[in-house]
């Protein structure tokens, strides 16, 4: 007897498991915004960073007060260049502006140029590529480059800031995140207002079964998105393999975080509509302001400020933990876990809270406000 009501289970866990793939996929919005959207952005970022054309080189001059006419002659013709952007200031200013961002590179001319002169470069770390574009139109100015000493020193991190690499972690998280609020939200609002959840709470089946269910699909469907993103950061040469498995168990505590946000949704919200309208907060404004699009250390203070207490800001930090972006840590491994196990703890809360399975009570709520409000008016003519 217990074999048989376990296979029962398992054949009813089964069915409600192909019922809510179905579910996913029949609406073709939904399947195109869950499977295929998130990763036109990685093609998109892809083909940014290998077609895009650099911008106007900030080159920064630092000339002697007895310069003579040759060093005179080369800071015009720098100037003159289109790809150049030129700022003359002194010595001691160049490190402020290498800091603020302001400046790719500077170059120290010296009172002559001669046989024996060598010129000092000073460059951005991360803006490798723009100190071999000015070398280059520097030593066809110089004419005789073999005669002159170019020295180029890099200024900061040593690390070089590499778009694709950054941008990884942000289309995975769009991945996901349209798994869990387009993919899991809305659907749960949909079998509420069709009286789907409230069918579903009458039958024997254990609620959590359904619960499960869901979780299993949508589970299934974010290790697809996995695998085929790992797989691509493996061929572009974004991680290394030792990187997997920190990869995937950072994508654990998100994917956690995530799902029961989009429970959390579903059982608060009661439109498609309003989740549409945090979906295009949290996929717009909110992913740049975490640091997943551009950045927090090239962003205002306030905004860098304000990241640090949004929690999707940590699960952008932690998958680049495994991946060598050159972009800075916001915070430690151990606390980009915490922050997000938190989270998600508290969503959970919530969500135990306020999940309903039919929209009944609150109608007849409404349907007795309504005959309150007929009764007053009632006796208001009759008196």
């Amino acid at each position: 007897m217990n074999k048989q009501n376990g296979k029962v289970i398992w054949n009813t866990f089964v069915q409600l498991t192909l019922m809510n793939y179905r579910e996913l996929v029949r609406d073709k919005s939904t399947f195109f915004f869950v499977l295929i959207f998130p990763f036109m952005f990685i093609g998109l970022f892809a083909f940014i960073s290998h077609q895009s054309q650099p911008t106007q080189v900030r080159v920064g001059i630092v000339m002697d007060v007895n310069s003579d006419k040759t060093v005179h002659d080369l800071k015009k013709q720098l100037e003159q260049e289109r790809k150049f952007r030129i700022a003359e200031m002194k010595e001691d200013e160049v490190k402020g502006k290498f800091k603020e961002k302001r400046l790719d590179v500077a170059i120290l001319l010296p009172p002559t140029l001669d046989q024996q002169t060598s010129i000092q470069l000073l460059y951005d770390s991360k803006q490798e590529d723009m100190l071999l574009i000015f070398k280059s139109v520097l030593s066809e100015m110089l004419r005789k480059p073999g005669e002159l000493n170019l020295v180029a020193t890099s200024v900061g991190d040593t690390k070089k800031f590499n778009v694709l690499q950054f941008t990884f972690p942000s289309v995975l998280i769009l991945a996901f995140l349209s798994l869990s609020l387009t993919g899991t939200a809305v659907p749960l609002i949909q079998m509420r207002q069709r009286g789907n959840l409230r069918l579903f709470a009458l039958t024997p089946i254990h609620r959590l079964s359904l619960i499960a269910s869901q979780i299993l699909v949508r589970a299934g469907i974010a290790m697809v998105q996995l695998s085929i993103m790992t797989i691509y950061g493996l061929q572009m040469g974004i991680f290394t393999s030792n990187a997997i498995v920190g990869i995937i168990m950072a994508s654990a505590f998100g994917l956690l975080m995530f799902f029961s946000l989009g429970y959390m949704l579903g059982g608060i919200l009661r439109s498609q509509e309003a989740v549409n309208g945090v979906i295009g907060l949290m996929m717009g404004p909110l992913m740049i302001v975490c640091g997943l699009f551009y950045p927090l250390e090239w962003m205002p203070s306030f905004i860098s400020s304000l990241a640090r207490f949004i929690p999707l800001t940590y699960f952008g930090d932690s998958l680049r933990h495994f991946i060598d972006s050159g972009a800075e840590a916001v915070a430690p491994l151990l606390i980009d876990y915490l922050v997000m196990t938190v989270t998600s703890m508290l969503f959970i809360f919530i969500s135990l809270y306020t999940f309903k399975w039919d929209d009944l009570s609150e109608k007849r709520g409404e349907l007795r406000k309504d005959k309150r409000r007929k009764k007053h008016h009632f006796f208001r003519i009759g008196g």
